[in-house]
């Protein structure tokens, strides 16, 4: 079986290295016509001439810009020609024959590679397993048979690295197969969100290619795919024939810069390039940056406050009521205008005001707040979907990247859990179709009380009385933290337990009476993670920034090479440990996580703290430590819970 999966690979390469000289050959040959061309057409007097010869030149220059494409097309595909490889016994022809298909990145017909974004043929390997028998219209013709072998294989760099089929997973090491326990820890995805085009399931793949015209909703566990699965839909989007979109018409909208790095350093390996992403704030400033009527006078782009706003404000200019006040505005003046003239009728707002939660006080708050802001050219976070709402409406789109007014082809949201209705509107007011948005996102993982996130139900009902059919499916099996880590994060949740899932180890919980003993403990773990996970990408999670800098300070004489402090711009996804805190590493997986200081203080008896450590602990995909010194957090599990490994710093 390994053999025959080698020689299929050589194979493979040797008929595209020699479609490569070709391609040079071909290449050189018009690149030589194209500057042939050239001087013709400057040694040339008669305009008629020179027409016909400028002709020829652009089809010319066009073919070897072709030709280049396909090069570079090429030395893809010899790097890594393909991802899994299946074959079938098609039944659907009174003789029956064998077929064999191969799924990478890029297509090639000489070799049997198809595009799995364009091939209709892909939903046989990801919807059956080997030996099930299958029954498709496929391309308006109907298929039949059976999957004789289907084996998914990573190929890196021309040489064949593992082998995937029904009796295991074989890893090449040196030269040698070896078969992989179920225990073994899978390979760092260096930079970026792990590759699961060989593991998408019957499930992920349908929602990757559902009705592109429909809106799709992802929910799921911590740790289920709901991110990368997005992902990989609008991969398969911008290759549909019937959903005509390139890269500048569409966008992905994240949390925090963080996660935007961690998207963008993902989407060139889905060979997705030119696709923007941002974070909701930068959104709303690319979209509203052409627009000169902010404020009473003239500024460029906008200026966020330096203060935070108070909750009661926030809670006006994220509610419902405040929303439909401005899609109902009608003058034509700055935008923070008409935001405040709604803010000085109150009674006008909580009459529409169907979740009771708006006061007078609230919105008298929110005045003042705004009326002091706005004096100073600045907004807050809470402002900028409605100023977005307000030039969706009176430009009938937004600035796209070329500068052109118009409306997007398709949105990506993550996070939804954390959107309020104001936001969601206004991303919906963004696209051309409000069909045509993927939204992810997981009610667990909430932790911004400010923002009303709606629920999944009234957004059902919302697209319902649109008269669309809204898509929702649900994750439920996370593959990224092993068994006893999603058990114990379920625990903080007070969600059922799983029964299924990946062997780990079970959490471990050092219990010490003081800083000094947690740390040194903390280095003992540390260090033994990095030595066993050399590869790994390890995170020590704190509760907020001004802790991550501290224990940053406090390891560094003990990793001064392998460490680095995960915060905003300074975040590197590279193997190592990182020093981070839990709104930086949301949306963020590391093999190895250590939990710092989860303490009454930290992780309180609330709902957003048991968000927060059930959110802290999901990152962790195969280690998960928790460090306490002093009175340990309520959340955590009783000592006799079973659910962790409990230590004494005098064990430890």
């Amino acid at each position: 079986m390994l053999t025959a999966e080698e020689v299929s690979l050589a194979s493979t390469l040797e008929s595209l290295r020699s479609q490569r000289v070709r391609l040079v050959q071909s290449f050189a040959a018009e690149n030589a016509r194209a500057r042939g061309l050239t001087a013709q057409i400057h040694d040339t007097r008669r305009v008629e001439d020179k027409a016909l010869l400028a002709s020829d030149e652009a089809v010319s220059h066009a073919l070897a810009h072709k030709r280049d494409g396909d090069l570079k097309t090429i030395d893809r595909l010899i790097a890594q020609p393909y991802f899994a490889r299946f074959v079938i016994t098609d039944r659907s022809n009174p003789r029956e024959q064998e077929l064999e298909y191969k799924l990478g990145l890029a297509a090639n017909p000489d070799c049997r590679i198809m595009d799995w974004r364009r091939a209709p043929v892909s939903k046989l390997y990801y919807e059956y397993k080997e030996g099930e028998e299958f029954d498709e219209e496929i391309q308006g013709r109907d298929r039949s048979g059976v999957i004789k072998l289907r084996h998914s294989v990573d190929i890196e760099g021309s040489a064949l690295r593992k082998v995937s089929c029904r009796y295991g997973t074989f890893i090449n090491k040196d030269g040698r197969w070896e078969k992989r326990s179920s225990r073994a820890v899978p390979s760092h995805q260096k930079g970026g969100l792990p590759q699961i085009l060989t593991l998408i399931t019957p499930e992920q793949f349908k929602i990757i290619s559902d009705d592109p015209h429909k809106p799709l909703f992802i929910q799921g566990l911590a740790g289920s795919g709901k991110t990368t699965v997005a992902l990989h839909r609008l991969a398969w989007l911008l290759n549909q024939e019937d959903y005509p979109m390139t890269s500048d018409e569409c966008a992905i909208i994240v949390l925090s810069e963080t996660l935007k790095h961690y998207v963008q350093s993902t989407l060139p390996s889905m060979h997705v390039e030119g696709v923007k992403v941002f974070t909701f704030a930068e959104f709303c400033a690319q979209c509203v940056k052409t627009s000169s009527a902010l404020f009473s006078h003239s500024q460029s782009g906008i200026k966020l406050a330096a203060s935070a706003a108070p909750a009661g404000s926030e809670r006006v200019k994220n509610s419902v009521a405040m929303l439909r006040r401005i899609e109902d505005a009608t003058n034509a003046g700055p935008y923070t205008e008409i935001i405040l003239n709604i803010l000085r009728n109150p009674a006008e707002l909580l009459a529409i005001d169907e979740t009771k939660v708006l006061d007078r006080e609230s919105i008298k708050l929110a005045l003042q707040r705004s009326e002091e802001i706005y004096a100073q050219s600045a907004v807050d976070r809470s402002d900028l979907a409605l100023i977005l709402r307000l030039f969706e409406l009176r430009n009938a789109g937004v600035t796209r990247a070329d500068g052109s007014i118009g409306k997007l082809k398709h949105l990506v949201v993550d996070e939804l859990q954390e959107y309020s209705s104001t936001q969601l509107a206004a991303l919906a007011g963004a696209v051309d179709n409000i069909g045509h948005l993927t939204l992810v996102g997981d009610t667990d993982q909430k932790l911004d009380r400010a923002m009303n996130f709606p629920g999944w139900e009234k957004l059902r009902l919302y697209w319902k009385q649109q008269g669309v059919g809204a898509n929702f499916f649900s994750l439920q099996v996370s593959f990224r933290n092993t068994l006893p880590i999603m058990r114990l994060a379920q625990k903080i949740k007070s969600i059922p337990l799983s029964s299924k899932g990946r062997e780990g180890r079970l959490p471990i919980w050092f219990k010490s009476h003081s800083p000094d003993m947690s740390l040194e403990c903390a280095q003992k773990w540390l260090t033994t993670a990095l030595e066993r996970y050399p590869d790994a990408l390890s995170a020590a999670i704190c509760r907020n920034a001004a802790d991550a800098r501290e224990l940053f300070n406090w390891l560094k004489p003990t990793f001064p090479a392998a460490m680095r402090l995960g915060i905003d711009s300074e975040y590197s996804f590279e193997e190592g440990l990182v020093i981070t805190h839990l709104e930086e590493s949301r949306g963020l997986e590391f093999s190895n996580v250590l939990l710092w200081e989860v303490s009454r203080n930290n992780y309180p008896d609330d709902p957003e703290s048991r968000s927060g450590l059930y959110v802290a602990i999901t990152r962790a995909s195969e280690n998960l430590s928790i460090f306490t010194s002093g009175q340990p957090s309520p959340l955590l599990p009783a000592l006799n819970s079973g659910l962790m490994r409990i230590y004494g710093a005098e064990q430890s």
